[in-house]
C-alpha cells in the first residue's frame, strides 16, 4: 500500500497548494466523475438495469431516441423558435463542456509533473492537446456505446420474456462491461498522459498505453479500487456531516403540530438538498484534480520502474511464512 499512499498523498499536496487547478477538475469531472473507473462503471451498470434518461444505455435501445429527434424535428421544420434557439444553446452549451473537458484534462495531466504551475500555463498545455484528446475520449465511450447497442439489440432480439430479457441484461452488463469499461477507462487515462507528456500521436499512445496496462494492470487495478474506497469514504462524511448540519431544523419541522409543518419540512428538504448539491459540485471538483494528479504520478513511476502489487507481495508474504 506504501506505492498508493505515496502516490495519494503527493497527488493531495499538489491540489490542496493550487486551489486554482480546481476549475478544471470541476471540467475532467464529466470524463470519469470524481471517484474514477469504478465509480462510472456503477453508474454504467445503473443505466443499463434501469429506466429513464438519454444518459442510459437502454435509452439508446428501444427507439426512445429517434421519438425525441423526431419530435424536436418537426417542432423545428414548423420554424418554432423557442425551440430552435433552446437546441442551438444545448449544442454550443455541449461542444463547449467538450472542448473544457479535454483542455482540462490536459492541463491537470501537464500540472500534475511540475512542481508549481500557473493557472494561464496549465491551461495553455491543456489547449496545445485538446483536439486530440476529444478524439481520445469519443473514441473511447464510442466504443462502449457501440458495443451497448450492439448487444443489447442482440438481446432484446431474443424470443424470451421481458424479465429474462432483463436479466440477460443484468448478467450480461456484469460480466461484459467490467472489463470493457474499466479496461477502455485505464486505456483512456494512459493514452492521454501519453499525449501530453510524451507528445505522442493517438495511436502511438493507445500502444503505449497497452503495453503499460499488460504490465502493470494489476497495480492499475489496485489504484482503482483504493481510490474508489477514498472518494467514497469522504462522499460518505459529506452526507452524513449535511445530515447532521440539518438535523435540528428536521426535528423542529417534525415536531410542530400545525398545518404549516409539512411545509417547513419539505423547506428544510430543498435546502439540505441544495446545500448538499452545492457542497458535492465543489469538493468533486477538488477529488476530480486529486484523482487526475494522482493517475500521473502513477503514470511517471510506470515509465521509471516497475512496483509490485500488494496483493502479491502479501500472497508472497502468506506462502513465506
Amino acid at each position: 500500500m506504501k506505492l498508493y499512499k505515496d502516490i495519494l498523498v503527493t497527488a493531495w499536496q499538489k491540489t490542496i497548494h493550487q486551489p486554482s487547478l480546481w476549475i478544471f477538475g470541476l471540467f475532467a469531472a464529466f470524463i470519469f466523475g470524481n471517484a474514477g473507473e469504478l465509480d462510472r462503471y456503477l453508474r454504467f451498470m445503473n443505466g443499463i438495469v434501469s429506466e429513464g434518461s438519454v444518459i442510459n444505455p437502454r435509452f439508446w435501445l428501444d427507439h426512445r431516441w429517434a421519438q425525441f429527434v423526431a419530435s424536436a424535428s418537426e417542432k423545428i421544420i414548423t420554424g418554432d423558435m423557442t425551440v430552435i434557439l433552446l437546441m442551438v444553446g444545448l449544442a454550443a452549451t455541449f461542444i463547449w463542456i467538450l472542448i473544457m473537458m479535454s483542455i482540462s484534462a490536459g492541463a491537470l495531466i501537464k500540472a500534475a509533473t511540475l512542481p508549481n504551475v500557473r493557472f494561464v500555463d496549465a491551461f495553455a498545455a491543456g489547449a496545445k492537446h485538446w483536439v486530440a484528446l476529444l478524439v481520445l475520449f469519443a473514441s473511447g465511450y464510442g466504443v462502449v456505446i457501440l458495443t451497448t447497442v450492439i448487444i443489447g439489440g442482440l438481446i432484446s432480439k431474443l424470443n424470451v420474456s421481458a424479465e429474462t430479457v432483463q436479466q440477460t441484461f443484468i448478467l450480461v452488463g456484469s460480466i461484459l462491461f467490467v472489463p470493457l469499461v474499466i479496461v477502455i477507462s485505464f486505456l483512456i487515462r494512459f493514452t492521454a498522459q501519453g499525449i501530453v507528456l510524451k507528445n505522442l500521436h493517438i495511436w502511438p499512445a493507445v500502444c503505449n498505453a497497452a503495453k503499460m496496462l499488460k504490465q502493470a494492470w494489476l497495480v492499475t487495478l489496485e489504484m482503482a479500487i483504493v481510490n474508489f474506497s477514498v472518494v467514497f469514504i469522504i462522499n460518505l462524511f459529506l452526507l452524513v456531516a449535511v445530515g447532521l448540519l440539518f438535523a435540528p431544523q428536521f426535528a423542529t419541522a417534525l415536531g410542530l403540530e400545525t398545518a404549516t409543518s409539512l411545509d417547513r419540512f419539505y423547506s428544510v428538504v430543498v435546502v439540505s438538498g441544495l446545500v448538499y448539491a452545492v457542497l458535492v459540485v465543489f469538493v468533486g471538483a477538488i477529488l476530480s484534480t486529486w484523482q487526475w494528479i494522482a493517475w500521473t504520478l502513477l503514470f511517471e513511476r510506470l515509465q521509471t520502474e516497475q512496483p509490485a502489487s500488494t496483493l502479491l507481495r502479501w500472497l508472497h508474504y502468506r506462502r513465506s511464512k
